[in-house]
């Protein structure tokens, strides 16, 4: 445990790090007990939950795991650790993905401070939520940014004379001869350094507040579009780029941008020069998917004995018989009713953390994996839902049959929301675009994100 004061406030800050190596837990439908593994046995997870619980009880804490399928399945640990002692429950789930009245039994617990309790959550509470003062912040991983470790710290040692605790976990797998570069320096560990290194000298990222956005400006200015029912190019540009958000980016590269549109039957423009939509843009705006901000998939209600526990993007296959971790708990799936989007669960002692992000079945290659995310989503949730496993298995190409995709997947359309484009298979040379929830071609930009 290092001890660094600040020499503006006098305030302390105690930092600890630890590291593990990754290993799969084992949940197996008939695991009891979590606690009767010796030390070196223990999974990278469960070596963590057992950190936390014998250095966090008796407090309240914030523990960030970065994910949400970390948050349950941590949750559910810390809860069989305490069952097994005989000891009330300290540890409870708060992410964005559970019900309202879950997420406000956990705020309460640490604010009424009646009894000790520690979250599992998200970022939901890194700020915003007032929940009191907590002793210590657990980090599982390197926090996202400087700013959100800081911003997370900044629920540690409120009170006057109380220090401000961080336990960081360093997460790296086991190096070997073939392990990628990232893994044999530790990148995980490395950057958690640096961050808290950055963090005691008190900086931290600046505010993002150019930039382009070309995107959010093409769904903004179709909308505008839509809504006028026509509008002039120098209109446009007054009302989005001159006194409207997007300030960067000058006439001449928004006249680029309509050029592009238009080259590509997204928009035309009349004698009049009203811009209006083409064929393609009246279909990509004929949907009301087009108008979100972020692209979300078909989620469906968790119900347990008449009590809604939260929602599920559905992301993976789930049918009658599996077993999920949800709301700190184990649970298994009794039924589904398609229609109601619910997902009735019975308590169980089985379980694994439900796929709480998109993800694609396979990755065959590096460009399948890819443009695996994007097709992904364009696949309707009632297929997924069935029992497709051995269809799923013998339709799935092969490492060396990377050049063969199967049938379904070959005709995959593009997702509404992504801009017009051909159809995409694994073997299409795009790639995701990060954080634009879009494509672009790999070896040649496309105006599209």
């Amino acid at each position: 445990m290092q001890t660094i004061v600040s020499r503006d406030s006098g305030q302390e800050l105690r930092v600890l790090v630890k590291g593990f190596l990754e290993k799969q837990p084992d949940l197996a439908a008939n695991a009891d007990t979590v606690t009767a593994k010796t030390d070196a046995g223990l999974s990278c997870v469960e070596a963590i939950a057992q950190h936390l619980f014998k250095t966090f009880r008796g407090s309240n804490n914030l523990v960030f795991p970065n994910s949400r399928n970390r948050v349950e399945l941590l949750a559910d640990m810390l809860r069989r650790m305490c069952e097994d002692a005989r000891v009330p429950n300290e540890f409870w789930p708060h992410h964005g993905s559970l019900s309202r009245e879950i997420r406000e039994e956990t705020e309460a617990a640490l604010k009424h401070g009646d009894r000790p309790a520690t979250a599992i959550c998200t970022s939901t509470l890194e700020l915003g939520i007032d929940i009191g003062s907590v002793q210590r912040i657990g980090q599982l991983g390197p926090a996202p940014s400087v700013a959100s470790l800081r911003q997370r710290l900044g629920r540690s040692g409120r009170r006057k004379g109380e220090p401000a605790i961080l336990f960081c976990y360093a997460i790296e797998t086991e190096c070997k001869a073939d392990s990628p570069p990232s893994d044999l320096l530790r990148e995980g560990l490395v950057q958690t350094i640096a961050q808290i290194r950055l963090l005691v000298r008190g900086w931290y990222e600046p505010p993002v507040i150019s930039g382009l956005h070309l995107s959010t400006l093409i769904q903004q200015l179709l909308s505008l579009v839509v809504q006028s029912g026509g509008i002039t190019a120098a209109k446009a540009w007054s009302l989005l780029c001159g006194t409207g958000p997007f300030a960067g980016v000058e006439q001449q590269d928004f006249a680029s941008l309509l050029r592009e549109l238009g080259s590509r039957e997204v928009l035309m423009q009349d004698s009049s020069g009203l811009l209006l939509l083409a064929p393609k843009g009246e279909r990509l705006t004929g949907h009301y998917s087009f108008y979100a901000a972020f692209a979300s998939g078909e989620e469906f209600q968790v119900v347990t004995a008449g009590k809604a526990l939260g929602t599920l993007p559905v992301t993976s296959p789930l049918e009658p018989g599996s077993y999920i971790i949800f709301a700190g708990r184990r649970w298994q799936v009794e039924s589904l009713d398609m229609e109601r989007r619910t997902i009735l669960v019975a308590p169980a002692k089985g379980g694994r953390p439900p796929a709480l992000r998109a993800a694609a079945l396979w990755s065959a290659t590096a460009c399948a994996r890819k443009c695996g995310r994007c097709c992904w989503r364009t696949r309707r949730s009632r297929f997924w839902m069935r029992p497709h496993r051995s269809f799923l298995r013998k339709r799935a190409p092969t490492s060396g049959d990377s050049a063969s995709p199967s049938p379904w997947w070959s005709k995959a359309s593009t997702t509404r929301g992504f801009f017009p484009g051909p159809a995409i298979s694994p073997c299409t040379p795009w790639r995701c675009s990060s954080g634009t929830g879009g494509l672009r071609r790999s070896k040649k930009a496309c105006a599209f994100r």
